[in-house]
């Protein structure tokens, strides 16, 4: 019996090994031409790590030249904890916001912090910082200096978006209206930086309001550019 069964699987194996080749037809010929001329060569992503430094680098390379652009004499009013406390909260959010990007841009990457992180680390610290450390002043000028500042970190802020850009806009991102947060939350450390640096009014108030202003706008700026992204790939109407 066993050796009937093994002769017939035999047979069969040898009559589906002999199977007659596929000769595509005109349609798929044409296809298949079609998609070989339009091939081109794929950049692999960067790793995890290429990617934050890359990013880092140019956050630190825009902070630093508009606060030099600009006249650091936010570094000669500081004090010296001040100074080292306030570098260290930028630098350590502006970390996180880069990590958080590059995550993002490589599906199944292994995180070492939700993604809220980056967006709660900033405005915390901040707002300790800021309390803890700046006196409790207002200038006469409240709104005429504070607003020149919320103009000036603004801009600078979407500039900087588009020097992120070529290095956040590849990889596959799966949840866009995170991505643009994170960015905005970037973008804002950025102007908040150069404005930190450069802004001889180092009070509480000031800070609180207008330096604080620079990094919520931001961050609204990128959560509705990425939902607007979003909206665009999934086809339906925008708000």
């Amino acid at each position: 019996m066993n050796t009937e069964r093994n002769q017939i699987d035999a047979e069969l194996d040898r009559l589906l090994g002999k199977s007659a080749p596929v000769v595509p037809s005109p349609l798929e010929r044409r296809i298949t031409e079609q998609m070989q001329r339009n091939l081109r060569p794929v950049q692999p992503l960067r790793s995890t790590a290429a990617l934050t430094s890359g990013v880092m680098l140019v956050f630190l390379a825009l902070g630093a030249a508009f606060a030099v652009w600009m006249h650091p004499l936010g570094l000669k009013t500081m004090t010296k904890v001040q100074l080292s406390v306030a570098t260290a909260i930028l630098l350590a959010s502006a970390l996180c916001s880069a990590l958080s990007l590059a995550w993002q841009m490589r599906p199944g990457s292994l995180r070492s912090f939700p993604s809220w992180v980056p967006l709660a680390i900033p405005i915390t610290a901040f707002v300790a910082a800021t309390v803890l450390l700046f006196p409790m002043e207002r200038s006469e000028a409240f709104v005429t200096e504070g607003s020149h500042c919320l103009i000036a970190g603004l801009a600078i802020a979407v500039l900087s978006i588009a020097a992120f850009w070529p290095i956040v806009r590849g990889g596959a991102i799966s949840r866009v209206k995170l991505w643009g947060t994170t960015l905005g939350v970037l973008a804002g450390l950025t102007g908040a930086s150069a404005l930190q640096y450069s802004c001889e009014l180092q009070n509480a108030t000031h800070l609180a309001v207008w330096h604080g202003g620079i990094l919520l706008v931001s961050i609204g700026i990128g959560t509705l550019g990425g939902y607007t992204w979003q909206a665009t790939r999934a086809g339906i109407p925008r708000i």
